[in-house]
């Protein structure tokens, strides 16, 4: 799943020119640089950062100071409204997905030794021990509490945590009277209404296999998220490739795609989305996001042939791929 920790380096911003009455602000949160275009309106931004300050505190499962930490090595349930809300997000999305996305999935993170660089697959017996503690059915919200049915259990929110991030710095902006910005963290988009010259943003997005884009989406108050394999991987002793998107029905590694971006108005649900999708692959996953509302998705395979959804169709800006 989203074994992505706190980094996402998943999409670029391509946009051909400059909007001259915007500012571009940037800070280093969550594990990479969020960066916010908008025009004017300091006090706001800044706000805009506090807020992402305080999700990336919370939501960050290696903070001591925060819930998830003593929740995950001490066993301790905890009540935060806001993270549960989240969960219950993750929750859906994850039985939408059949399983593909799951946010429990982060002792087989650990066990691959992608939080730690990662050289060689886990012993199988290891992996059928810590298949037994990954699972959404495990997972447990009353109310605003989270609560720890199995021993054991840990939950990892980086494939969802910056999609939350996109909407709360989006919320504290428009507050603020700012109907125009561009919220990018570590590749994660928002794009709050258009530029000031009324065109929509054009987000480009990352080729997975070299430098440059391979599309440009034109976009208004719409997330776009990729995952790819290309953010974090090792090579085995025998060649093989191991990317850190872990398929937790099985215990390994996706290899089905390059990547997968995703484009809906929801930037949690996208973010979330975005890794279930990449382990489902491009059929199971083409398929699933023609039959849901309000998500479209282009996907790159391995052989870098793209197919997108019928959403995307017409309003899709193609590169060519070398």
């Amino acid at each position: 799943m989203a074994g992505r920790g706190l980094i996402l380096l998943a999409v670029l911003f391509a946009c051909r020119s400059e909007d001259p009455v915007s500012r571009t602000r940037s800070r280093v949160l969550m594990g990479s640089y969020v960066t916010i275009t908008a025009s004017g309106a300091d006090a706001a931004v800044e706000k805009a950062f506090a807020r992402l300050q305080d999700i990336n505190r919370r939501f960050n499962f290696r903070d001591s100071t925060g819930p998830l930490y003593g929740f995950n090595l001490r066993d301790e349930p905890f009540a935060d409204a806001e993270i549960a809300g989240v969960i219950r997000t993750a929750l859906e999305v994850g039985a939408a997905t059949g399983g593909a996305f799951d946010i429990t999935v982060q002792p087989l993170v650990e066990l691959w030794g992608f939080y730690t660089g990662g050289s060689d697959p886990p012993d199988p017996a290891a992996l059928d021990s810590t298949l037994a503690l990954v699972g959404m059915d495990k997972v447990a919200v009353s109310g605003d509490s989270v609560l720890k049915p199995v021993p054991g259990l840990r939950l990892d929110l980086g494939g969802i945590a910056k999609g939350h991030a996109l909407a709360e710095a989006a919320r504290v902006l428009r507050t603020a009277g700012i109907h125009s910005a561009l919220v990018d963290a570590g590749g994660d988009i928002y794009a709050l209404g258009r530029r000031q010259d009324g065109r929509e943003w054009r987000i480009g997005v990352r080729h997975p296999r070299g430098e440059g884009i391979v599309a440009v989406i034109p976009v208004a108050d719409r997330a776009v998220v990729t995952s790819g394999d290309y953010e974090r991987a090792f090579t085995a002793e025998d060649g093989t490739v191991y990317c850190h998107i872990i398929d937790p029905r099985l215990g390994r590694p996706a290899r089905a795609l390059a990547s997968v971006t995703v484009v809906a108005a929801d930037p949690v649900r996208a973010d979330a989305w975005a890794t279930g999708l990449f382990v489902l692959g491009p059929d199971e996953g083409l398929a699933l996001v023609e039959a849901t509302d309000d998500i479209e998705a282009l996907f790159v395979t391995p052989e870098l042939e793209m197919r997108q959804s019928s959403g995307l169709a017409g309003i899709l800006a193609r590169e060519e791929i070398p």
